[in-house]
């Protein structure tokens, strides 16, 4: 059995808006040469299409008196159609730190792009009474000059923010869940007549596990450095028997010779009732460091610790009478594995605004993990027949090891900002671990009798899958719009 956590798993893929951008594709003769605001060029001087103010959609009546766009209020439905997604397209431009798309969105208001597309989404019919007269299409156009001068400008340079969008140091909390696969291990034995012997009964081979978790990001020597803490734990359970008269022989295997040399005991096709429980703590620190928060696509080196301890208890019990006796047999099995863990490797974060206030997170990494651990085990046998030595004995056993493994994660998550400081954040990740400590109880007496096997601490694949929320707060003044 074994046990293990995410090494290198993001809890939430977490990202540094970019800083640096290219010059709009912008001609020369239309770039300021005067001492005006480097990101603005002559084309702020042009007037603002006066043409959205023709018709309207059909089959919509005229805007209420307090309906407005962002403050700005228009007679005409096609105005505002135009309008709303104009402004819309900037916040974007501007949360995203994406000069490109900003000049691309007001070169597509100033060549009537906006007002294009408003005409497709509008029916054939036009109703008459919207936008019929002089007043006010004056009013909207003076209404459109206005948002056009008032609209959102684009920073120079882009202010520095944080892997979130926000400020640079920040805190987040989360809490989740995650469904572990791993392999199982087992106690006694059952094997149909002319078969194979095999576990009377497994333990699970998924575990739930609960998660409780911090990070922190800051900036440091020019990078930003992101640390976290995680803690989980989580159980597993499994109850079954042996059916009695069935043509299955069962019994109990040691994970030892006895004091009088046997290697188990077989009660015949006579039944068993069997329960194991499985329960794992574990505790993951990590850092991350980025190597740019420049554009979409960020590479990262991390390294990870984990400490982490799982515990199987499992009991095989039988009680049957022969003639005027009763046979009793009982096996009670504690396994501990204790393991520490050391990894490290390379990552790529992917980051990106799907609006103002909605971003969308995706992390993938591989790296390597050094393992250390121990196996403490200890084994309780039971039975009133047999020879006196045999009807109440321990066997204790420790065994340790090491071992190295690759490991991989991938996450998505999605975040959505409350307010200027604080947002919330959904994720999921998957995680495999190429080698993770695990435990081998002998399945048949033979094993044991002959070949000389006791229990073993050994190795094997393990993955995890899950999700989880968090709530991220950014220290310091709100981010700039």
């Amino acid at each position: 059995m074994r046990k293990f956590l995410l090494l290198g798993a993001a809890v939430l893929p977490l990202a540094a808006c970019e800083t640096g951008f290219p010059e709009p594709s912008v001609p020369p003769s239309l770039q300021f040469q005067s001492d005006a605001p480097p990101e603005e060029s002559i084309l702020d001087d042009i007037e603002p299409p006066t043409d959205l103010l023709s018709g309207g959609e059909a089959g919509r009546p005229p805007p209420p008196p307090g309906e407005t766009v962002r403050g700005y209020r228009f007679h005409d439905h096609r105005a505002a159609d135009a309008s709303t997604r104009f402004l819309g397209d900037l916040d974007t431009a501007v949360a995203a730190c994406d000069r490109a798309a900003y000049n691309a969105a007001r070169e597509r208001w100033l060549a009537r792009t906006y007002e294009a597309e408003a005409q497709e989404r509008r029916s054939s019919a036009v109703d008459a009474g919207w936008a019929d007269s002089a007043a006010k299409r004056a009013h909207d156009a003076a209404e459109l000059e206005r948002m056009y001068r008032e609209r959102p400008r684009f920073p120079v340079p882009c202010p520095p923010r944080s892997m979130a969008g926000g400020k640079t140091d920040w805190g987040m909390l989360t809490a989740g869940w995650a469904s572990i696969d791993l392999p199982t291990t087992g106690i006694g034995f059952q094997r149909p007549y002319g078969g194979e012997e095999r576990y009377a009964l497994e333990t699970a081979d998924r575990l739930d596990v609960e998660r409780l978790g911090g990070e922190a990001a800051f900036e440091w020597s020019g990078r930003y450095i992101l640390g976290g803490l995680e803690y989980g734990q989580g159980d597993g359970r499994t109850a079954g028997e042996v059916p009695a008269s069935a043509g299955i022989d069962t019994g109990i295997v040691f994970n030892g010779l006895s004091p009088a040399g046997s290697s188990g005991i077989n009660i015949g096709d006579r039944g068993s009732m069997n329960t194991t429980e499985t329960e794992l703590e574990y505790w993951h620190a990590y850092a991350k460091a980025f190597l740019t928060t420049e554009g979409p696509i960020r590479p990262f080196l991390y390294a990870d610790f984990l400490h982490a301890e799982t515990r199987h208890d499992m009991s095989y019990f039988y009680e049957g009478t022969g003639g005027s006796f009763v046979f009793r047999v009982e096996q009670d099995r504690m396994q501990t594995i204790r393991d520490r863990a050391f990894g490290g490797g390379v990552g790529v974060l992917f980051t990106s605004p799907i609006s103002p206030r909605w971003r969308v997170h995706a992390l993938g990494s591989i790296g390597g993990l050094f393992r250390e651990t121990d196996l403490d085990s200890r084994e309780h046998n039971q039975a009133n027949f047999g020879p006196m030595s045999d009807r109440d004995f321990l066997i204790e056993r420790e065994r340790s090891a090491d071992g190295f493994g690759v490991t991989g994660t991938l996450a998505v998550g999605l975040e959505y900002d409350l307010s200027p400081r604080l947002s919330l954040g959904f994720g999921g990740h998957i995680t495999t671990l190429e080698e993770v400590g695990a435990v081998y109880n002998p399945e048949s007496g033979d094993d044991v009798f002959f070949d000389g096997r006791e229990v073993e601490l050994t190795a094997g694949r393990a993955t995890s899958w899950g999700g989880q929320v968090a709530l991220r707060y950014r220290f310091g003044a709100p981010p700039p719009p």
